[in-house]
């Protein structure tokens, strides 16, 4: 398969909702075939049925190892299971790799899995295996086989229709392009591992510093006005390099996108953090944020601010299925958004609220705006002042 072809059948695999045929085509020119006379509906234990509504094997695939590899789809019953019980799910189907279910109950010594959320619009691509070690036991000086599993964050892409997924379409390619050797199990493992991916990113950007570095030496050397300023600002250059690759460095840059009346939104934090940006000719938004903008003629960008930066705003994404409030390390999902309710405002409102938050980024304004903000909110929802304590407490 060439690398064009490869990339499409990457991209309309990943960037889309679940599809069964996508996907098991896309398996299929991964492993350059696979067993589908082993097509089963699995059961689910009692265990697992909080999480799992369905398990169906769509086949096996056998490496040029003799390893058996199950392909599953897996159909969860709540989305946010996508994130939350990532290990529940992963101890899920080694369990099914242990005991195999009907006439076919092999051992199994990995899976290859579609974990889908309700709506179909997000799904997760994860290859679970198990691995035996032995350890002595230090009670009894025994040699005995320990059961290790592959890590259930590491070995795992989140895809989809609103995902962004350059690394997991990247992946892939080399194990698609190739249409005459099926990989054994340790390829396809090595296509999941997020260790090999962080080292070429590193090696990559590292090369990219020396070369800046070195041309920024070679700059000073030369011209004396540019040698004096550095010197007078005490400026080194190796972190002036630094610096500027985390500047510009921005490979998917989208002019649409990052031009015109927009806002950032941060992506780590567990509640919705929005502001403008410094300037709207000029910013660009970095890999650490969202760029959102109005697709309401009604709404402009400050009034959106306001809106997103609204207590009820952050109530209704942290209570949400999504929610993540509290959690350490909490990662914003932007999809949350679209499950928010919003009710109809009256256009003296929107206007106010606008307003409001203009003084609020361009001034000194005072807690009473900011609470005039959500009074505007609140009512909107139709909310009572007991409605609106709770709230409050809910976030404090």
């Amino acid at each position: 398969m060439d690398k064009s072809t490869a990339q499409r059948v990457v991209s309309q695999t990943f960037k889309a909702a679940f599809d069964r045929d996508r996907f098991r085509n896309f398996v299929n020119e991964l492993t350059n075939g696979f067993d589908e006379t082993k097509k089963q509906t699995m059961q689910i234990p009692d265990a697992f049925k909080p999480h799992v509504a369905s398990c169906q094997r769509i086949g096996t695939y056998e490496s040029p190892e003799s390893e058996l590899a199950d392909v599953l789809i897996v159909h969860l019953t709540e989305s946010y299971k996508l994130e939350r019980t990532r290990t529940a799910l992963r101890d899920f189907v080694a369990h099914k790799l242990k005991r195999g279910d009907g006439e076919d109950n092999a051992y199994k010594e990995a899976a290859l899995v579609a974990f889908v959320a309700p709506d179909a619009k997000s799904w997760r691509f994860s290859f679970v295996r198990i691995e035996y070690e032995t350890k002595r036991d230090p009670k009894t000086g025994r040699i005995k086989p320990e059961e290790r599993l592959t890590p259930a964050r590491r070995y795992s892409y989140l895809v989809g229709a609103e995902e962004e997924c350059h690394t997991a379409q990247a992946r892939f390619l080399d194990l698609l392009k190739d249409t005459t050797t099926s990989p054994t199990l340790a390829k396809i493992e090595e296509a999941f591992s997020v260790e090999s991916v962080t080292k070429e990113f590193f090696d990559k950007y590292a090369a990219l510093f020396q070369r800046t570095h070195a041309a920024l030496e070679a700059i000073i050397a030369k011209d004396k006005v540019v040698r004096a300023d550095f010197k007078s600002k005490d400026v080194c250059t190796v972190d002036f390099a630094k610096k500027l690759l985390g500047q510009i460095d921005c490979p998917n840059y989208n002019e649409n996108l990052h031009s015109g009346d927009r806002c950032f939104l941060r992506k780590t934090g567990d509640s919705i953090l929005a502001c403008p940006p410094s300037s709207f000719t000029k910013a660009v938004a970095h890999q650490n944020v969202y760029v959102v903008k109005s697709k309401s003629s009604n709404w402009d960008i400050w009034s959106l601010l306001g809106f997103l930066n609204s207590s009820v705003a952050t109530f209704l994404y942290q209570a949400g299925i999504y929610g993540q409030k509290g959690r350490t390390l909490a990662q914003f999902r932007i999809y949350g958004l679209e499950v928010i309710p919003i009710p109809t405002f009256e256009d003296s409102e929107i206007k106010e609220i606008s307003s409001i938050t203009r003084r609020i980024f361009t001034e000194a304004a005072s807690a009473q705006e900011i609470n005039k903000l959500n009074a505007i909110v609140f009512k909107g929802y139709g909310l009572d002042p007991a409605g609106s304590k709770a709230i409050e407490e809910f976030l404090s």
